[in-house]
Parts: C-alpha cells; structure tokens; sequence
C-alpha cells in the first residue's frame, strides 16, 4: 500500500506513511561512518554542485578511523531549516437532533488539525512542502526549532506535482536556511538523509541511500520522478528535507510504499532540481506559474501494442491523438507517432513524458525524437500555455431534473490542467454539487465527475447538456467518468 507522511485528516492521499521500526542503524553505521573527510570530498563533489562530481569514483573505507565519523554536524546545521507544519481546517458536523431541518438541529463546528514538515530555502521566510500537507487547510501554524511560532500564507500549489509553497513573515530575523543542491549529481549508492518530524514527536533524523533514480511509475501523484531511498520517512516527515553529505537539499520527502501497512518500505522524494525550477518560475510569475500544454494523447508503447501498430520493440510514448492545433500538431507530430526522447531526456512510458513537459514553461522551445514511419525524426516544439478553447461557459444546471443544483462547464487545456484532468481537453465537468441539492441526492453525480452520456446521447459541450435536461420524462440515465472509472447512473424523477 502507498501511504502519506503527513497525518493529516482532510488530505484525499489514502497514504500514512510507516516508517522503519527497530532499523539496524548499526550495520549501516559501519558503512555510513565510512565517510572521513578525505572519502567526503570523493564521495560528493566538494562545491555541494554534485555536477561534477557525479563522475567521481566513490571510495570504501580504507582504516577502523573511517568508520568513526559522524553525520552530527551535518544534522545540526541543516536541522534549523526544517520546520513543523500544523494545519486546521473548518468541519461542520451536524448534530444528531437535526432532524429533517427542524429548528431544534443545528451546525457546530470542529477544527482537524494534521500534522506534516517543511524546508525553508531563503532567510525571508519561503519554505517548500508538500500539497497533500496543506490540503483541505484553512490556517496552517509553522514551528520553527527554536520554538518560534508562525502563521504561513500559500503561495502556490500544485496537487499534480505535490508541491506548496508557504510563506512566513519573520520580521527582522534571518531564518536558517538550506540551500539547493543538484539532484542530477545525485547516483545509485549516494548516502542521504531524511529529516522531519515523524509521528509528531518531534524532529528526527535517519539515514539511507539513494536505491533508484528517476522513478516515475509510482501511483502517488500523475506527475513526478522520484527520487528512491531507503532512508526511513515515516508518518509526519512529508514536505520534509533529503539532504546530501554536504549538507544541501536534494529533494523533498513525500511518500512510502510498504506492504501490508508493515515497518519496511521504499521512501520517495520528490528531486530538488525540479523544486527549485518550479520555486524560480512561482517567484516570476507571482504565484499563477501555468504547466505547458503538449497537446497530445498517449500511451506507454507496450510490447502488446508494439504487435498490434506492426512495431518492433517497446518503450517510449505512442500518440493515439495529437490534438488540432496543439504545439505537437504544429511541430509535424501525426496519430500513431511514438514519442522516445524529450529536450534529451528518455522517454520510456507515458510518466516519463508528463513529468518531461512538467518541468518546463511556457514559451520554452523543446526537440522531441519520434519514431514515424520506421525512421527517428527529430522535431522542434515551441511549448505554450494551454488555452481556454472552448471557453468554459460555466452553468448552473435549473429545471425539473435529476442533475439540479449541479454547477458544469465546458472542458478545455486550460480547465484540463486547472483540475488535474491528464489528457482529457474537451467534455463537461461538474464543478459543483451543493450538499442537498437534487444532483446530489437523486443521482448521486460528484464534484469532478465528467458527464460522457445523458439519456444515452452523447455530451461534448455544457449545451448539449442544458438541452438533453429539457427532455419531459421521468427515466433518466447518466454516464459518467469518474476518475478513469465509467458510472452508469440510472434514477427515476
């Protein structure tokens, strides 16, 4: 099961992440501890760059001295930088004398409070944590190590890549902070280690390897290529720091996969070179930073559709529609093309392509290599912000049936990327379904349900809608996809 390191009660992540009980840290330690100044310089590139010292050759200990080092100072000079975030959120619970509106019922409220971790990356106060941490969050309270107590404003978030940004006013005071390393340096073996505040009991730090490297087939989040570890992130260590042996941040914890709930799992951090690209073009754009638009629909080339397109071999993207007017339509990409590099990146499955486009912006110029009609051809793609076209035409939905109350638009680039819709650029959405409206409860339709069919005609504008609801009749049918899944709905009004 894939579980979250924060504890918090209003995230949609299904995720509580279990950390590594009873962890034999003394047979790591005679590896760790290796590390004397000497293999430190070796181990990683002196500069804290990790670029050229990635091509390094890494040293095992060479005397009983070199296993006595320590990572404490380390520890104590990154540990300042990494806070504790609480955040509240606004229930209302109905009481249970609430009967049928009677005036003896009533609303009362509660506040959830979860509990996740952050890293501040500038001495003014911007600190990087995950979205699913401040999900759902109507006041979030950081702890810095120092006991100071401070309220966070959010800059931006991203639920598809899982990234927030938060910002704190320390007036006059110069926080601690980390600054970013290179996570590109980073390879297979590389020591690291992960602090936060797991369970809530206050900081703690462990310490692993780097296991894997771009690692984007991980059901956790659409867009991502994690960062694998086996360092320890347990419940509470979310939006938490990945540090390098010198002592910069090299990504941001996130998630954990452990089977069966138990003690031992595989952490994922999400690369710092990507936090602090998307930290650079929020910080430019004021925090309304816009993903690019590819405009294509796509799958993993499978050795099974390999047979069925008469391809030889597997691996990369192959194009089930390239959209009309898209920066993959107007570069020469065709239906049936099969993406496998992007900006020199490989491209072995759809995840790789996502988070390939993810990481750069609007306006920026890309070559993609296909492979169209038995030769690779390179092709040059100019990346724009993905348009409102149609425009969204938001309505809300009144008459005499079963879809009453619901609030729908039309579904655009721009609306597929607003609402996290991977690949889907036309349709209608429902964006809202009052608690107690006819929508509600009669057809049970929820807010991001896409209506595909009404009466078993096909809907593809928010007209098609406003028509098919016109119709005088008491048997009504509703298709809808729901997250991937079709819902056939069938109701009497």
């Amino acid at each position: 099961m894939f579980v979250d390191a924060s504890i918090s009660k209003v995230s949609r992540w299904v995720v509580v992440l279990q950390g590594y009980a009873g962890r034999a840290l003394s047979v790591l330690a005679a590896i760790a501890f290796s590390l004397s100044l000497a293999p430190l310089a070796v181990a990683q590139d002196a500069t804290g760059s990790g670029g050229e010292g990635a091509n390094v050759e890494r040293a095992a200990p060479q005397s009983p001295m070199q296993v006595q080092w320590s990572f404490a100072p380390l520890v104590k000079q990154a540990s300042p930088a990494v806070v504790n975030i609480f955040t509240k959120a606004l229930v209302a619970n109905r009481r249970a004398n609430d009967f049928f509106n009677t005036p003896f019922g009533g609303q009362n409220e509660r506040r959830d409070q979860a509990l996740g971790s952050g890293v501040i990356v500038s001495p003014d106060g911007t600190i990087i944590t995950n979205a699913h941490v401040i999900e759902g969050a109507d006041e979030i309270e950081v702890f810095l190590t120092n006991d100071e107590i401070y309220l966070a404003e959010t800059i931006y978030k991203d639920e598809r890549t899982d990234i927030a940004v938060l910002k704190i006013n320390p007036g006059e005071l110069q926080l601690p902070f980390l600054e970013f390393g290179d996570s590109d340096g980073l390879q297979v073996g590389d020591f690291v280690l992960a602090i936060g505040n797991p369970f809530g009991v206050g900081q703690s730090t462990s310490m692993g390897i780097v296991s894997a490297l771009a690692r984007t087939n991980v059901d956790v989040i659409d867009t991502g290529s994690f960062i694998q570890t086996d360092a320890a992130i347990n419940p509470g260590n979310s939006g938490g720091a990945l540090i390098d042996l010198n002592g910069r941040l090299v990504g941001i914890n996130s998630a954990i996969f452990s089977r069966g709930g138990g003690s031992v799992g595989i952490g994922w951090a999400i690369p710092s070179n990507f936090v602090n690209a998307t930290l650079e073009a929020v910080e430019q754009s004021g925090g309304d930073l816009v993903r690019p638009w590819f405009g294509i629909i796509g799958e993993t080339l499978t050795r099974q559709l390999a047979a069925a397109y008469g391809l030889r071999g597997s691996g990369g993207v192959i194009l089930e529609n390239v959209i009309p007017g898209s920066p993959a339509e107007l570069a020469g990409l065709r239906d049936g093309d099969v993406i496998t590099t992007f900006d020199g990146g490989e491209i072995d499955a759809i995840e790789d392509l996502r988070f390939a486009i993810a990481s750069k912006f609007p306006g920026d110029r890309v070559e993609v290599t296909v492979l169209s009609d038995g030769q690779d051809i390179v092709m040059t793609v100019d990346l724009v912000a993905p348009p409102e076209n149609p425009p969204r035409n938001e309505t809300l939905l009144e008459g005499r049936h079963p879809l009453e109350g619901a609030t729908i638009i039309n579904i655009s680039p721009a609306v597929s990327e607003e609402y996290d819709l991977p690949q889907i650029y036309s349709g209608v959405l429902i964006i809202d379904v009052p608690q107690g409206s006819i929508a509600g409860r009669m057809a049970r339709v929820r807010e991001g349900d896409i209506i595909t069919k009404l009466q078993g005609e096909e809907v593809e504008s928010v007209e098609d809608v406003v028509e098919l609801t016109q119709e005088r009749t008491r048997r009504w049918t509703i298709e809808l996809n729901r997250g991937g899944r079709l819902v056939s709905l069938r109701t009497t009004f």
